[in-house]
């Protein structure tokens, strides 16, 4: 099964249209776009009753406090 975007390529950084967040030199951060990637996929398996899609941003904090820390 191939998941394509027109709006980025296989590998690479989400762009600021497209993330919540960007980098921002003079606030550390600020909101990005935040607009949903076009997504298109073929080769999907013979028999597939629906498919799931899961993002998980590993740089993100998963505590309350390591939000908006640095590092």
């Amino acid at each position: 099964m191939k998941l394509h975007s027109p709006n980025f390529g296989n590998n690479q950084p989400i762009p600021g249209d497209h993330a919540f967040c960007i980098p921002d030199p003079e606030n550390h951060v600020t909101f990005g776009g935040n607009k949903n990637p076009a997504l298109s996929w073929s080769d999907v398996p013979a028999g597939a009753k629906s498919l799931v899609l899961i993002c998980h941003d590993s740089d993100v904090p998963s505590k309350p406090d390591d939000v908006n820390q640095e590092g």
